[in-house]
Formats: C-alpha cells, sequence, structure tokens
C-alpha cells in the first residue's frame, strides 16, 4: 500500500480545500494518507481524521527570514517522510512544491507531485516563482487544474512538458432534491457563488448552463 504525505496549509483557500479533498478520497480508496500541515487551522483538521488520515503539525519560525523558514519547515516535513517511509509527497502551492521536490530529489525511492493552481500571466514575473518553479525539474508529476494554467506554465517553462497533467478540481455533489426557492415557473434557478473575473472562466460557465 503506498503511502503518501501531503504538505500544505489548512489556512482558508480553494487549493487548501481541494487538498484536503484529494487526501480523504485517497484515503477512502485504501492509501496511507499522512497530512502535513503549517499556520492557521481555517479547516478542521478533524475532518481529515474522521477519514483516517494521520495529521501533524509543522511548526513556523515567524523571526527567521522567509528563506530560512521555509528550510525551517523542509527539515520537519523530512523528519516525517524518513519516520514513515513515505512513497509519495504531494503539494499544491509553491513553496510546499520546493520541498516536495527537495524529498524527491534526496530520496530516490520518494516521487513528488506538485501542483500548478494559477492561470494569471503576472504571476510568472516574480522571482520566487521563478526560482521554485525549476525545482520541477525533480518532480515525477505536476497537475495543473485547468487547460488554461497548464499552457500558461509551458510557456514559461516548455523543458517539462513530459510531466503535465490535467485533472480537474475534484467536486462533491449532495444527491439533494433541489428546494422548492430555486424553482419557478417551472425552471430551476442556479446561484454561483464565486470571484467575477475572466481567469474563472464565467462566459464558458454561462454557456455550459445554457445547454442545461
Amino acid at each position: 500500500m503506498k503511502r503518501v504525505l501531503f504538505i500544505g496549509t489548512l489556512e482558508f483557500g480553494g487549493a487548501e480545500r481541494q487538498m484536503m479533498r484529494v487526501a480523504t478520497l485517497m484515503a477512502d480508496s485504501g492509501y496511507d494518507v499522512h497530512f502535513a500541515y503549517a499556520g492557521k487551522e481555517f479547516y478542521s483538521p478533524d475532518l481529515l481524521r474522521e477519514h483516517n488520515v494521520h495529521v501533524y503539525r509543522i511548526n513556523k519560525n515567524r523571526l527567521l527570514r522567509r528563506q530560512l523558514d521555509v528550510a525551517f519547515r523542509l527539515f520537519q516535513v523530512d523528519r516525517l517522510v524518513r519516520r514513515h517511509k513515505i512513497d509519495v509527497v504531494v503539494a499544491f502551492l509553491r513553496e510546499w512544491n520546493f520541498m516536495a521536490c527537495m524529498e524527491a530529489k534526496w530520496h530516490k525511492n520518494v516521487k513528488a507531485i506538485t501542483g500548478i493552481r494559477n492561470a494569471r500571466e503576472e504571476v510568472y514575473q516574480f522571482k520566487d516563482v521563478k526560482f521554485y518553479n525549476k525545482f520541477n525539474d525533480y518532480a515525477t508529476c505536476i497537475v495543473s487544474n485547468s487547460e488554461c494554467g497548464k499552457n500558461l506554465y509551458l510557456s514559461h517553462f516548455p523543458e517539462q512538458v513530459g510531466k503535465l497533467r490535467v485533472i480537474y478540481n475534484a467536486v462533491e455533489v449532495d444527491e439533494q432534491p433541489v428546494p422548492d426557492i430555486l424553482r419557478r415557473d417551472g425552471k430551476k434557478r442556479i446561484v454561483v457563488a464565486a470571484s467575477y473575473r475572466p481567469v474563472k472562466n464565467p462566459f464558458g460557465l454561462l454557456k455550459a448552463l445554457a445547454l442545461m
């Protein structure tokens, strides 16, 4: 049975929510799943424990400069990898992606799966983004949650084309009847709670809804 370690945070955000969702789905499928996080707990770790996910808290040192704090967290991750004989390290965001790749570099039997969660061109102008993304050379697989994000990433790092995969966000759909308040004139009234930005593809969503 593969031992999988997810690393990141439980702070409020779409990437964090998706990482928790993937971790619980893998645990329910029979994987030995571990989850290490740092920072505040906007999402309760008990949501992971309910699915038999092993949860660990990583300390952050706010007195250190950011780069040194990343190294401080990395050595804690490495301790978990060695102690629990982890096979795969999964991360979604850039600093954590770097840590996952370092584990793959240090340990030949460890694979790294990293994530691309952004499809904005301006993000790739930041020096730290360019620095961390270069370490994806050590990743076994780089997962984007959209074709747009994948293509944008490849425009900056074409040498990593063989590693890129697109896996859309997992969505849990409750099998509940549509409340009467959403039905009028025999039609379903759909409310979408999301930010209105071109990168979120609102017009594509509207076209999809029009096909229903």
